[in-house]
């Protein structure tokens, strides 16, 4: 890097240059910790603007730093060996502009031209930062009827991944997976813009179940248009997107009626009109499972287990108490902890 015209800055005796006029002289990488050697002493308030990435996915995390003499130490939190941390760790330098010397153009950083950003793999974890969950849907997501936020199940799924993961949730109450009426569509919410600005590397949806309901079902605009949330999720960096497939029971309906599974447990009195689950759900099941197979998502049942205790469900027969909700998270830890080789 060419040095530019600059004026000092005094600092314990010594003259130190602005950071952006320096030539780094070195970089070398232990475990949780970077240190950079310029070719002469930088002063302790331009460091601040570290930032740390693994270059295979480019997701940048901050890094506090220190400064001594002619060298910057840059500290951050990983989980991979040392070997991989070596191998992938590249850092870049914004810095504060008031510090930036006359003429300086660009960061500073460990790298050349810039870093696309990639999804990390299942069963991968970055060499630096975290794994972003993006828990997308209706009001099950959203943890309608549970006043607490963190009883919610995305919540509750962040607590037990840890620190490792970070968890979004953006769930919207009485969204569709298609444009089945005017204002409905989960593609035209705000919570959809923000999941897609999160960038996660997996995306978790539950969607369908609203497509379901008399007056609203319009099974190709549901296959259409969640095609297109879908490829929307996967995005440029190639996220993992994760279906429910068997969507979450519903307790409602005519009392003795069969269905998902329906009003069927003595002792509980839900909502006792069929709102077109029962007749509908297998057909948006069906192509739910179709766009997976489509477009290679993971799938998830939502059903099977959650369906066993209607006690979980006593907020009105479809979404889950605080109980029910962190049942789903556990759920839902348990599919990412076979896919991450998470401790069960």
């Amino acid at each position: 890097m060419l040095k530019t015209l600059f004026t000092g800055i005094m600092m314990a005796g010594v003259f130190c240059t602005p950071l952006m006029a320096l030539s780094v002289v070195d970089t070398t990488i232990a475990d949780k910790q970077i240190t950079i050697t310029f070719d002469e002493a930088v002063n302790a308030g331009d460091i601040t603007g570290f930032e740390v990435a693994d270059k295979r996915y480019g997701r940048f995390s901050s890094a506090a730093a220190t400064a001594d003499g002619n060298r910057i130490t840059l500290s951050y939190e990983s989980y991979a060996p040392v070997k991989v941390q070596k191998k992938n760790l590249v850092w870049r330098y914004s810095g504060d502009p008031a510090h930036l010397a006359a003429g300086a153009t660009g960061p500073l950083q460990s790298y050349e031209g810039n870093i696309t950003f990639k999804a990390v793999p299942l069963g991968k974890y970055p060499a630096v930062g975290k794994v972003y969950i993006a828990c997308v849907g209706d009001s099950i997501t959203h943890g309608y009827g549970i006043r607490d936020e963190q009883q919610r199940y995305p919540e509750n799924l962040a607590r037990l991944l840890g620190e490792q993961f970070c968890v979004g949730r953006f769930g919207n109450s009485g969204k569709t997976a298609g444009k089945c009426q005017p204002g409905r569509w989960y593609g035209e919410q705000k919570e959809f813009t923000a999941a897609l600005a999160f960038k996660a590397d997996v995306y978790i949806s539950n969607l369908g179940i609203n497509d379901t309901s008399d007056g609203w079902w319009k099974p190709d605009a549901s296959e259409r248009d969640y095609a297109t949330l879908i490829q929307a999720f996967r995005g440029a960096h190639n996220a993992t997107v994760v279906l429910w497939t068997k969507l979450g029971p519903d307790f409602r309906g005519t009392p003795g009626k069969k269905a998902y599974p329906g009003n069927v447990f003595k002792g509980y009195s839900f909502q006792t009109r069929d709102n077109g689950t029962a007749t509908n759900r297998p057909t948006m099941e069906r192509i739910i499972a179709k766009l997976a197979r489509k477009y290679e998502c993971e799938t998830m049942d939502a059903y099977t287990e959650m369906a066993k205790d209607p006690e979980m469900y006593k907020v009105d027969g479809l979404h889950p108490t605080p109980k029910g909700a962190a049942k789903l998270a556990k759920l839902t830890y348990d599919w990412l902890a076979k896919a991450y080789n998470l401790p069960k």
